[in-house]
């Protein structure tokens, strides 16, 4: 459906609906950092931005990193009531929530949605945990999640005085929990990841274990384990595994560390840190007025937006587009509308109508610039490119500028352009380059990209910068593979390592090989013809990871013609090597693949050696062939339990649930089934569309 057409059709939704923002009178404006809209009278609204800019302004003086770059200003929703709130909140079992206050994570311009009305001190608790998820993004960048969460749950209790801010007091609501549950053991609470907290009703204790710890560390009487936190945050943002990380770092063990963390809770002292507010700039608000039609339909629309209530946006959208034609806001959140619908030739169109009337928002550029890459398909494209696919490059070049030159953070453009320029096969011009060095400051410890501009530097004659580009990751405190990477890439550039590593052996550079091989692929422009001469090297030098990668593409037909009989021949060296990745793929391959002759019996004879070397998602595979297959005589719905058991021991996530399910009505358990498939269901992430297999 084009624009016109669109546009037309939800137009009429206008005069359907009834306004409701007439019921209030609002104020729009900004500060040195904020934009707001408020139905709050004057002194409270001015009084709650100047609170958030005291805060930001007390905690950039902490921690003056994350103040370097100018962020984009972040929009504030000011509710006077519960009431005026919910027409516009997040939606919880089908009715508007009546939550504190939300933070939206918008790539462009984050929003808060806040009311008045909320207990003191809740509220602020809660924005300015997100808020310091805002600030602290740029050194977000392969941290542990306790640490994302710690520090945000530290700094958010933060008490504005007259004449002074206190950070680090003491959470006695934290405390009491922790006090009367048992912590998280720090080897499972130093591995959590969003869904490990999630399973059991972690989620609060987690959060609560996070803010002690980093109290402790940081604040903590005598800072004892200060430094050692710092480097143990480092190593793994670099890579390194959790076990050796931490022994090296704390020198202690997990025990002796629990033991003072816990007395810490007991008895400890907080730590706070004062900030005389005559020693902080704080921002200050710029403008404050009635706002004008458009203004006010189309923040509010955005609001519902990212609400995800569509409907209810359209309507406030659409009067602002007709109130401003020329605004290319509207156009944008229409296109984000169209784009989730699936209607990608819409989005487009409205994508282009922004752009053509100036917009100023990141994503617009950005996403038009991912259409045109789509277009370059997994073929390499070589010196002998058509005219079209050099302006396509051209064209997605400049967009992708002009998106880093709106929002210099925006690391998703940056690792768009360098997979489009690996994409090429060709070298690249210092001026690209250059730009492309200014995404690795953003993100220093993103291996990925690290790694592909140092490939670009070789392939562009450029391989003295090599070195600086894989510095961090050649440190002795890196991980070991992401190490192994960086000695093969600076060995490829003709240069050598200046420490030796001797926890490096052959093996380790074959299986590095392979590792580069995956770079190639990953991305939004995959190279398989490129990812495949990394495969073959490593292949060449027995790895079978190499064996594993090369014989999977293979079978795929990607880089290379589809060969079954060359796939099945390295899969099978690797799996009788008791590979257990190789083991699984070919169990997968013989149970359900179109390219070979089904064989359940050689399928499931794979299947359960991988299963047995104590892999969840081969312990899933397993138990979900025994449960479903289509050979009756195969199937084993006692041992598919037990499997799936295993599977969901390791990880509760929704798809081995869904394979219990399966188990349990292959074993004639039909109530634990429909109980089983329900949790399933429940623990989708939000959003997530329910596809029929979970019916």
């Amino acid at each position: 459906m084009k624009l016109r057409q669109y546009t037309f059709l939800i137009l009429t939704l206008i005069f359907l609906s009834i306004s409701v923002s007439a019921e209030d009178k609002w104020l729009y404006g900004h500060s040195d950092n904020f934009y707001f809209l408020s139905n709050a009278d004057k002194s409270q609204t001015r009084k709650t931005i100047l609170e958030y800019e005291t805060f930001r302004a007390g905690f950039l003086r902490l921690h003056p990193q994350y103040g370097q770059v100018k962020l984009h200003r972040v929009f504030v929703y000011i509710f006077k009531s519960t009431k005026s709130f919910v027409k516009f909140a997040p939606l919880k079992d089908g009715k508007p929530s009546e939550s504190l206050g939300t933070f939206f994570h918008d790539e462009d311009q984050p929003l808060i949605a806040m009311r008045l009305n909320a207990p003191p001190g809740y509220r602020e608790k809660i924005v300015y945990h997100e808020y310091i998820h805002f600030l602290s993004l740029l050194d977000q960048d392969n941290r542990p999640l306790w640490w994302i969460e710690g520090i945000a749950e530290l700094y958010s209790t933060v008490e504005l005085k007259s004449d002074k801010l206190e950070f680090g007091g003491w959470d006695e609501n934290h405390v009491r929990r922790l006090q009367s549950e048992v912590l998280i053991p720090l080897e499972d609470f130093f591995a959590a990841d969003r869904q490990y907290i999630q399973k059991r009703n972690r989620i609060y204790r987690f959060y609560a274990q996070s803010w002690a710890f980093l109290h402790y560390c940081l604040l903590g009487e005598g800072r004892k384990y200060g430094d050692s936190f710092i480097e143990f945050v480092e190593r793994l943002g670099l890579g390194a595994e959790i076990d050796p990380a931490f022994k090296a770092s704390f020198q202690v063990d997990y025990k002796k560390l629990e033991r003072d963390l816990k007395k810490h809770i007991l008895g400890g002292r907080a730590y706070i840190s004062t900030l005389a507010l005559k020693d902080i700039k704080v921002g200050e608000i710029q403008e404050m007025s009635t706002p004008s039609p458009a203004q006010l339909d189309f923040a509010l629309g955005n609001l519902l937006y990212h609400s995800h209530r569509i409907d209810d946006a359209l309507p406030y959208l659409n009067r602002a587009l007709l109130a401003d034609p020329d605004w290319p806001r509207p156009y944008e959140v229409l296109g984000f509308i169209a784009g989730r619908k699936g209607e990608k030739d819409s989005a487009e169109s409205f994508f282009l109508k922004a752009e053509e009337l100036g917009s100023t928002n990141v994503q617009t550029y950005h996403v038009l610039a991912s259409i045109r890459s789509a277009e370059l398909g997994g073929d390499k494209i070589d010196s002998t490119s058509s005219t079209d696919s050099e302006f396509l490059k051209r064209e997605i070049y400049s967009r992708l500028r002009r998106a880093v030159w709106l929002n210099p953070l925006y690391f998703k453009s940056y690792e768009l352009l360098v997979d489009v320029f690996i994409h090429s096969g060709k070298r690249v011009g210092p001026n690209t380059l250059e730009f492309l060095r200014q995404g690795r400051l953003i993100r220093p410890r993103n291996f990925d990209y690290a790694a592909k501009l140092a490939l670009l530097e070789i392939r562009s004659k450029h391989p003295e910068n090599v070195r600086e580009a894989l510095e961090s990751f050649l440190d002795a405190k890196a991980g070991k593979s992401l190490r192994e990477q960086a000695v093969v890439l600076l060995k490829f550039s003709g240069s050598e390592p200046s420490t030796s590593f001797e926890d490096i052996t052959e093996e380790g550079i074959a299986d590095a090989e392979a590792n580069i091989g995956y770079l190639f692929r990953k991305g939004s422009v995959p190279s398989y013809d490129q990812a495949i001469e990394w495969f073959q090297k490593s292949a060449d030098g027995d790895s079978l990871l190499g064996q594993t990668a090369l014989g999977l593409s293979y079978l795929r037909g990607e880089g290379v013609p589809p060969d079954t009989v060359r796939a099945l021949e390295l899969l099978r060296s690797a799996a009788e090597q008791d590979y257990m990745p190789a083991q699984n793929a070919l169990g997968q391959l013989y149970f359900s693949d179109k390219t070979v002759t089904r064989d359940y019996g050689e399928a499931l004879s794979w299947m359960k050696k991988a299963a047995d070397q104590e892999d969840a998602n081969a312990q899933n595979s397993y138990a979900w062939a025994l449960a479903t297959c289509p050979a009756i005589a195969f199937r084993d719905g006692s041992v598919a339990v037990n499997y799936a058991k295993k599977a969901i021991a390791q990880d509760e996530n929704p798809d081995y649930l869904d394979t219990l399910a399966a188990a349990y009505a292959e074993s004639g358990k039909f109530r634990l089934a429909v109980k089983t498939q329900n949790t399933a269901i429940d623990r989708l992430p939000q959003g997530t569309p329910i596809s029929d297999g979970f019916l």
